[in-house]
This record gives C-alpha cells, structure tokens and sequence, in this order.
C-alpha cells in the first residue's frame, strides 16, 4: 500500500489551494481599489467644492474633459410604507416601480415546503459542485 496521496485527493487539494490563491489576490486587488477609490472621491470632493464655490455646475477642462453636478434619484421605502405602495402600484398599474427579479431564496423555501410556484414562474436547477475542507 502506498503512502501517496490519491489522485481524487491531490485534485481536491488543488481546487483548495486555488480557491487560497484567488482569495489573497482578490484581498489585495481589493486594497488597491479601496485606495484608488478614495484617491478619486478626495478629487471629486475638491471639484464638488470648487464647483459650489463659483457658483456653476459644470467646468470643462481644456483638453481632458468636463467636470459636472446632476442629482441621482435613489428612492427608498419609509418604515411601515411597502403596503401603502404596494397598493399605489396595483391601483395606478405601475408595476415598473420596482425591479422585476425573483428572490431566489424565497422560491426555494416554497419549494422546500412544499407549496406550488407562484403562477408564472418556473425554476432551472443547477448542480453545483461544492468542496469542504477537511478536519
């Protein structure tokens, strides 16, 4: 009997060792965005600054571009308010207020129960492989 680790074994250990590899990578690629991302938001802060300064809303620069203000709409739904909405959006027929996704949970907790899907939907199962590392 051989004390050499198996074919199945050394494979698994691969799929472990990469998965280490992408990990550590992607916490350095994340230390350098987060610094770059700070780098532009101290930038556009002085331009947001200069740009209020002077009263306008919008510098070109020559030869590289423009610089600008423009509001971004980012609604939310205050404490208690989804019924009220809810109904606003039957009543009025604007269901494209909201986003149109299933949440993928959601659906599986049905299933689980045993309950049917909700009329219109249908579901696409994926085998995943999944690896757990030993004790």
């Amino acid at each position: 009997m051989s004390d050499q680790p198996s074919e199945a074994a050394l494979a698994l250990q691969q799929i472990f060792d990469l998965k280490d590899e992408i990990a550590a990578k992607e916490k350095q690629f994340k230390a350098w965005k987060d610094k770059r991302k700070a780098q532009i938001e101290a930038i556009e802060q002085a331009f947001h600054a200069e740009l209020e300064e002077t009263g306008v809303d919008s510098m070109k620069i020559k030869g590289v571009g423009t610089v600008y203000t423009e509001p971004k709409v980012m609604p939310s739904v205050v404490e208690g308010g989804w019924d009220q909405l809810h109904n606003w959006i039957i009543e009025n027929d604007r269901l494209d207020i909201l986003q149109k996704r299933l949440n993928a949970k959601a659906i599986s907790d049905e299933m689980d129960a045993g309950y049917d899907l909700p009329p219109g939907v249908k579901v696409h199962i994926e085998e995943q492989l999944r690896a757990r590392r030993g004790s």
